[in-house]
């Protein structure tokens, strides 16, 4: 008879990234604006919503400081968002920046165009509910760009937040959306 115990259970894993090419999804531009209670309003423009993983995106922050408040930094946050089914929410920061040419900024004004560069290995935005188990917990990966004025004192940083959406595919921008051909043309008599 033998026994059992001195044969030691071999297990490997392999993950398998499962991931179905989409269409472009239709871009748009997102702006935004807060001010603080000693008037610093951080004012933030992005050119499209829509990031191709592996590709930079572009942002452009305008800062107004009429009271000339020491600024010690703006930074720049990626965080994605998981919700994977009952499993309680988990946030990871992708990518985290401070943006240059702002450090102890005492100024009245300053603007600037900035890039952030996306990881290639970035999962797409997707949400799938289970059509068979309705009652389950949906399955959900978003992404939201947090951007913070840092400035002296208690109570003071002026933050915007921004939801992306991160494709594996160019976006389309609605000007660009062209009609299909006309027949004629196809087909010239």
């Amino acid at each position: 008879m033998q026994s059992d115990w001195y044969k030691i259970p071999v297990e490997q894993r392999y993950p398998i990234v499962v991931q179905r090419s989409i269409t472009s999804v239709p871009a748009t531009h997102l702006e935004d604006q807060n001010e603080n209670r000693k008037g610093v309003r951080l004012h933030v423009f992005l050119e499209k919503n829509v990031v191709v993983a592996g590709e930079h995106f572009s942002l452009q922050v305008d800062l107004y400081n009429p009271k000339r408040a020491i600024i010690h930094r703006i930074s720049a946050i990626l965080v994605q968002e998981r919700i994977l089914g009952p499993t309680v929410e988990k946030n990871v920061i992708l990518v985290t920046k401070n943006l240059t040419n702002v450090f102890d900024f005492q100024d009245e004004h300053s603007r600037g165009n900035f890039t952030l560069l996306l990881p290639k290995s970035t999962v797409p935005s997707f949400s799938w509910k289970p059509t068979r188990w309705p009652f389950r917990n949906p399955l959900i990966v978003c992404y939201k760009l947090l951007l913070e004025a840092h400035i002296h004192g208690p109570f003071n940083n002026v933050r915007l937040q921004f939801p992306l959406i991160i494709t594996n595919a160019t976006p389309t921008y609605d000007d660009e959306m062209m009609p299909p051909p006309s027949y004629e043309t196809l087909f010239p008599t």
